[in-house]
């Protein structure tokens, strides 16, 4: 007994708290339930290729390794499983690196059984050193580069206004300058948002073109993509809000209806145009009018008038 005592130490407790923590956890997982009740948990999840589950097997592996390599050291074979030992350790708090730098820079939100293993190693490391293993150095190194690196690399995952409609919007795009002078002309409240601050988050929802109307109406959320169909929709939402009262003139509460009638002449025009043009070229597909966001991708929507969309 006092054999085995001699040959677990502090990072022998240390890694079989880690190995103990990821085994309750995969069990919880795998019935529906976690530790980690924080919403930044289901956030790095849902971010994960294969969910959470890819983690917590890795973790158990990892902990299982260390506390096996741990223990073969205290045995008598210093050398090679001192630098197995090592290695590992500076593996796994590089890649913690990318983990804490994730969640503080990019999604900034934080879970807790994340730190927790990351406290673990980190600790396991700072003892280590203390017992005059320099290569750990390379641990704190590689940590605090992989970290920062994921500030100056983080894709933007900006968030739009929480007003119920917003424009997204390029500088350089016809289209959307003409979508915002059809609100600014029929005083539709309308917040604008340009593309370039969202470019990432646009591209996980397979949005290659703007203008792109994002509509917030409770607890329903629509996306409208295309120039007609937005004026379309927004028209047809501000006429609907329209009270007239016994005091207006005949002809203004006509109006608003007269040019809803002419938008959807329009419309029925171009996707008559669209049709024609389709029938003499069954390679080319009816689009919105729409200009890319990326350059180098073919968009979803190409431009009718490409013109202009630089």
């Amino acid at each position: 007994m006092k054999k085995f005592n001699k040959l677990i130490n502090k990072k022998s407790i240390l890694y079989l708290l880690g190995f103990l923590l990821t085994t309750i956890e995969t069990i919880l997982h795998l019935s529906g339930e976690s530790l980690c009740q924080t919403e930044g948990c289901r956030i790095v999840e849902s971010f994960v290729k294969g969910g959470d589950i890819v983690l917590l097997v890795s973790g158990i592996i990892l902990f299982a390794a260390l506390f096996f390599v741990s223990f073969k050291e205290k045995q008598g074979n210093s050398k090679i499983y001192s630098y197995i030992h090592s290695s590992i350790l500076i593996v796994a708090l590089s890649v913690e690196g990318y983990f804490l730098g994730f969640q503080t820079f990019i999604i900034q939100e934080f879970c807790v059984f994340c730190l927790t293993i990351f406290s673990i190693l980190f600790l396991s490391c700072i003892i280590r050193l203390k017992q005059g293993k320099k290569e750990l150095i390379f641990a704190f190194v590689c940590f605090s580069a992989v970290f920062f690196a994921t500030y100056f690399v983080s894709p933007q995952i900006a968030t739009l206004p929480l007003s119920q409609h917003v424009l997204v919007y390029s500088k350089n795009c016809p289209h959307c300058k003409e979508v915002i002078q059809f609100c600014k002309q029929y005083s539709i409240p309308v917040e604008t948002f340009e593309s370039d601050k969202i470019k990432a988050t646009l591209k996980s929802l397979n949005i290659n073109s703007v203008p792109v109307l994002f509509c917030n109406e409770g607890t329903e959320k629509k996306i409208i993509m295309g120039t007609d169909n937005i004026k379309e929709y927004l028209f047809a939402k501000t006429n609907s809000t329209v009270n007239p009262t016994l005091n207006q003139d005949t002809n203004d509460i006509k109006q608003p209806v007269q040019e809803k009638q002419k938008i959807k002449i329009n419309i029925k025009q171009k996707e008559s145009t669209k049709q024609e043009q389709q029938e003499d070229n069954t390679n080319q597909q009816p689009q919105n009018e729409v200009c890319p966001i990326f350059k180098s991708e073919n968009p979803i929507f190409k431009s009718e008038k490409s013109g202009g969309c630089n």
